[in-house]
């Protein structure tokens, strides 16, 4: 199995998204993709075998990873002026997943 972290910083080169081994601890991948504190990161299912992370930050961006390879697929920094502090997922009414 496989797990996400996220760090806390106040630079691109402390904001650190990790893939862990959960077998080993052995750390997989990173990526340097934010410029403030990673507040919260969520593996979501998308179809049968494809994952994805999505994270938020206090530098007021959303962005999706590939998971576990960590490749941006899309980022939004406009959506907010205010830091994101929570993430939470749902099902959409056509069984799409939502961000909240």
């Amino acid at each position: 199995g496989l797990a996400a972290t996220g760090s806390k910083g106040f630079e691109r080169s402390s904001c650190e998204v990790c893939v862990w081994s959960l077998r080993n601890l052995e750390r997989r991948r990173s990526a340097y993709q934010f410029d403030n504190t990673i507040e919260a990161l969520k593996i979501v299912p998308r179809t049968s075998g494809l994952l994805q992370l999505v994270a938020v930050s206090c530098d007021t961006s959303i962005k999706c990873f590939s998971f576990p390879e960590l490749q941006v697929l899309w980022d939004d920094s406009l959506a907010t002026r205010a830091p994101y502090t929570s993430l939470a997922m749902g099902v959409g009414s056509n069984g799409g997943t939502a961000l909240i």
